[in-house]
C-alpha cells in the first residue's frame, strides 16, 4: 500500500510490543466504562478511548448478539480496510449512550499512515500494531513500550482464551452486574420511542455470563468484580484491582476520566455525573418490568445465584403488555419467552 511519507514518523511507532496488557470483559450496561475510565489516567496505562471490536474487524466469528457477525476469511488489505473504517466510524460517533464520545479524536491519516507501514505477518502483530497506531493517531506520540494497554470490547469475552494465547502475560477483569439490572439499563438504552424486542439483550446477556464461566476455568490471570461493590466501595476494589495489575495504587484511580480528562459517564438516564453516582443501585427496581425478570429468571439464573443478586418473582400476568409496548414486539418478545422456557424445561 502506499504510504504517505510525510505522515509516516522516522522510528514506525506500530512496531512498539505490549507489555502485559489489561483487558476488561462484561456486557454492555454492565461497568465496564466506568471501569475503564477509573484506570484511564494512571500513569502507567494507556486506556484505549473506544472498544476496538478487533476480532470483528479480522473477520472473527462473534456470537454476542449486539455485536455479532458472521465468519470471513480477509486479506490484509481488508483488514486494514475494516480497522479503518472502525475508526473513522468512532470519530463520527454522537450516540450519548455510547461507552465514548470523542468527535473527531484520532487524526485518520495519522492513523492510516502509521498502520500500513506496520507490515505484520500474524494477526497478533496486527493486534499490535493498531493500539499503536491508534495511541499515535490520538496523541501523534509514539506509544512508550512500558505503558500498558487497556482495552474492553464487549466480544472479548469470547476471545479471552485466545487473547490469553496471543498475550501471555495479559490480564483480564470481568465486571459483573445484577442482571436484572443490567437488562433494565440495556433495554432503557436501546430504547426509542416504544418498549423494544429484548431477544438480541437477553442473549447477549447470556453469552456474557456463559463465557464469563468458562473463562474462569482456564486462564490463570482472570478476576471477577461486581459493579455493585465498584460503586459502593471504589477505593477497596480499585486497590484489589491495582494489586491484581501489579500497578502502584493512587488516587487518579478513583476519579473517572476519558484521555485525561473527567468523564461525565454513558448512563441509560443520559446524566452525566461528576463523581461516581449510586442511584444505579436503586432505579432500575422502579423501571423493571414482569417481562424482563421472566427472562433473567429464564436465561441468566444461575448467574444471580452464583454472585448473590436476590431472585425476583413476577408480580402480573405476562399476558399484560409492558408500558408503551406496541403489538409487534410484544408478539415477539412473548415468542422469545415462551421458547426459552421450553428450552430450561428441556435443559433440565
Amino acid at each position: 500500500m502506499q504510504i504517505a511519507q510525510n505522515l509516516a514518523p522516522k522510528m514506525n511507532p506500530a512496531s512498539n510490543q505490549l507489555k502485559s496488557p489489561i483487558f476488561l470483559l462484561g456486557s454492555h450496561k454492565s461497568g465496564t466504562s466506568l471501569l475503564r475510565s477509573l484506570l484511564d489516567s494512571h500513569s502507567e496505562l494507556f486506556a484505549a478511548p473506544m472498544e476496538m471490536h478487533f476480532f470483528k474487524c479480522m473477520g472473527y466469528w462473534v456470537d454476542y448478539r449486539l455485536q455479532r457477525s458472521w465468519p470471513h476469511d480477509l486479506s490484509i488489505e481488508e483488514k486494514y480496510t475494516a480497522l479503518i473504517n472502525s475508526i473513522e466510524s468512532r470519530n463520527k460517533n454522537k450516540n450519548p449512550y455510547s461507552d465514548s464520545v470523542l468527535p473527531d479524536a484520532c487524526d485518520l491519516d495519522l492513523f492510516r499512515s502509521c498502520l500500513e507501514s506496520s507490515n505484520p505477518k500474524t494477526n497478533t502483530e496486527l493486534f499490535i500494531a493498531y493500539v499503536n497506531s491508534l495511541y499515535y493517531s490520538l496523541t501523534g506520540k509514539t506509544l512508550d513500550c512500558n505503558i500498558r494497554l487497556v482495552e474492553k470490547s464487549v466480544e472479548n469475552a469470547e476471545y479471552a482464551p485466545l487473547l490469553s494465547h496471543m498475550f501471555s502475560d495479559s490480564k483480564f477483569i470481568h465486571i459483573i452486574r445484577n442482571p436484572y439490572s443490567t437488562i433494565v439499563a440495556l433495554r432503557k438504552s436501546k430504547t426509542k420511542s416504544c418498549y423494544p424486542y429484548l431477544g438480541g439483550m437477553a442473549q447477549s446477556l447470556h453469552n456474557s455470563y456463559y463465557n464469563l464461566h468458562k473463562n474462569q476455568l482456564f486462564i490463570k490471570n482472570y478476576l471477577v468484580i461486581r459493579y455493585e461493590d465498584l460503586l459502593t466501595s471504589t477505593q477497596e476494589v480499585m486497590q484489589q484491582i491495582a494489586d491484581f495489575l501489579n500497578i502502584k495504587f493512587s488516587e487518579s484511580l478513583i476519579q473517572p476520566t476519558l484521555l485525561g480528562k473527567p468523564w461525565g459517564g454513558n448512563s441509560s438516564s443520559n446524566q452525566a455525573f461528576q463523581k461516581i453516582s449510586l442511584s444505579p443501585l436503586h432505579t432500575w427496581k422502579e423501571n423493571i418490568t414482569d417481562l424482563e425478570i421472566q427472562l433473567v429468571n429464564k436465561m441468566l439464573l444461575p448467574a444471580v445465584q452464583e454472585f448473590g443478586y436476590p431472585t425476583l418473582s413476577a408480580s402480573r400476568s405476562l399476558l399484560m403488555p409492558a408500558p408503551q409496548e406496541p403489538w409487534f414486539n410484544y408478539a415477539k418478545n412473548r415468542s422469545f419467552l415462551r421458547l426459552m422456557g421450553q428450552s430450561a424445561l428441556e435443559s433440565s
